[in-house]
């Protein structure tokens, strides 16, 4: 039986508060951490990891260890290798770079390495490196509303806080805080060797690095529903809160809602569940799916990241956040968010409406890029008063 490298063993006990017991015959490892259950991984020295089909090799072998968590052990990685394991949830060290990124509940340890420098990552045909896409980009987008919140929220975050607010695994989570941190817009609190917290200190920063890369494919179609006016189509749209479980107006229309910058309503963009029929949405609107043309038009995604966020206008009362987080720090966030997410103005004239999340809003309407919708991502923006390392 494969033994446990020296250098993987050394490198282990570097670990601050951590005690390792190795099996001296054999390739497991037990780490014990004060007030936390053993976690018990077997070391798998991988070589030639190098692109998306080994990085699929790796995942698919840390999952044949049975109860016990992998450990690959590799000489050095790329760094998107590296986020393209750590979005897997697989643990590794580097024996070149000092790299280290162990994610096994309770344990969850991400070392950043000083030693060589990585190796180039080798091109593949169809291969792109991980982004802030998807769930990932749903962190990015709960980091920007804990960064414009008012009372500290921006400080002080755990993977454990982001992974409960943003509806996400703590292996995720991980792997998006640390990806932040390299870009400079968070800093980390550190003790002991290891971080304890984030906080956001270039929101600017984090909403341009998310809005060039949530680029994850949407399914459009177009629906045709007769009105008399765009603002009636508009109001219009609160009759979906009876035909679907979630929906958010979205893009430019709704950017235009919180910052209103044009006398005319944008284009209406409406985002539904993934799984939920065009067809049952365009027959709560009255109306019919069309080819071209049309009034209305409908978005879809793998796993709805937009849905959390939504914020949801009733007809009276106080805007409420819909964000279905199994998290007491989750309820008190939403209270708190109540006040800063504040009614968007003549909000009266929209009662029942479901908007996405103003981060969200900028970023969409920038994509969508016509005319003059980069005026109002530009007047919502200001309105968020992002803060910024750059001035």
């Amino acid at each position: 039986m494969p033994r446990v490298p020296d250098w993987l063993t050394r490198r282990l006990r570097t670990l601050p508060g951590v005690r390792v017991d190795v099996d001296p015959l054999g390739s497991r490892i037990t780490l014990h951490s004060p007030g936390t259950r053993p976690v018990r991984y077997r070391a798998i020295a991988v070589s030639g990891i190098s692109g998306a089909e080994a990085t699929r090799r790796a995942t698919e072998l840390s999952k044949k260890v049975g109860e016990e968590h992998a450990l690959l052990a590799v000489r050095s990685l790329p760094s998107a290798i590296r986020d393209d394991l750590a979005e897997a949830g697989v643990s590794w060290a580097e024996q070149l770079t000092g790299h280290l990124h162990l994610q096994a509940a309770p344990l969850f340890i991400h070392v950043e390495g000083h030693g060589q420098r990585e190796p180039p990552a080798l091109p593949e045909a169809g291969a792109r490196p991980t982004r802030l896409i998807g769930l990932s980009g749903r962190c990015a987008e709960t980091l920007l509303l804990l960064a414009t919140t008012p009372g500290g929220l921006e400080r002080d975050i755990t993977t454990t806080r982001l992974a409960a607010l943003a509806g996400v695994t703590q292996p995720q989570a991980t792997y998006v805080l640390h990806r932040l941190e390299r870009e400079k817009v968070l800093t980390p609190t550190r003790s002991g060797g290891r971080t304890k917290s984030w906080a956001v200190v270039d929101a600017a920063g984090l909403l341009d690095l998310w809005g060039a890369e949530d680029t994850a494919p949407v399914e459009e179609t177009q629906i045709y529903v007769w009105s008399r006016a765009p603002q009636e189509l508009l109001q219009g749209l609160a009759r979906l809160n009876d035909a679907v479980e979630a929906w958010a107006l979205g893009g430019a229309a709704a950017a235009n809602l919180y910052a209103p910058t044009l006398t005319t309503y944008p284009v209406a963009t409406v985002w539904i569940p993934n799984a939920i029929p065009v067809d049952m949405v365009a027959s709560a609107l009255d109306g019919q799916v069309v080819a071209d043309g049309g009034s209305v038009t409908i978005r879809q995604t793998a796993k709805d990241p937009w849905a959390l966020h939504r914020l949801s206008l009733p007809t009276k009362g106080t805007v409420h956040l819909s964000a279905d987080v199994d998290a007491n720090e989750s309820a008190r966030l939403r209270e708190t968010l109540r006040g800063n997410q504040s009614r968007p103005p003549a909000a009266d004239l929209w009662g029942g409406m479901s908007l996405v999340s103003r981060p969200r809003a900028i970023i969409e309407t920038l994509r969508d890029g016509r005319g003059r919708y980069e005026e109002i991502a530009v007047a919502l923006r200001n309105s968020l008063a992002l803060t910024s390392t750059t001035g």
